[in-house]
């Protein structure tokens, strides 16, 4: 897709079945939409760590049924060291069971 339009902070690409807007300073997503059946808006990010975000409020709209529901992040989960030491342990049991079977 080609950028259609660039409004102060947002840049929207879209073409005849979709549309998508990206915030242009944060890099974020903002909204998706399937032309004239789905829309989805993405209102808020949370920072997960420095460099990582993730969606904390999603609506979402049809415009065939009227449908619209808005989705809130409630919990979010802070992964501890330990955490990522037993996911490690688990994926190198994983990468050598498997060595040198045929």
């Amino acid at each position: 897709m080609i950028p259609q339009k660039c409004k102060k902070k947002d840049l929207i690409y879209s073409n005849d079945q979709y549309s998508v807007t990206i915030d242009i300073k944060a890099g974020t997503f903002k909204e998706f939409e399937k032309i004239n059946l789905v829309k989805i808006k993405i209102s808020s990010y949370e920072n997960i760590n420095k460099i990582s975000k993730i969606p904390s409020v999603i609506s979402v709209s049809s415009k065939k049924t009227k449908f619209n529901c808005d989705i809130k992040l409630n919990k979010k989960y802070n992964f501890t060291a330990n955490d990522l030491k037993a996911r490690q342990l688990l994926w190198e049991q994983n990468e050598t069971s498997g060595a040198g079977k045929n």
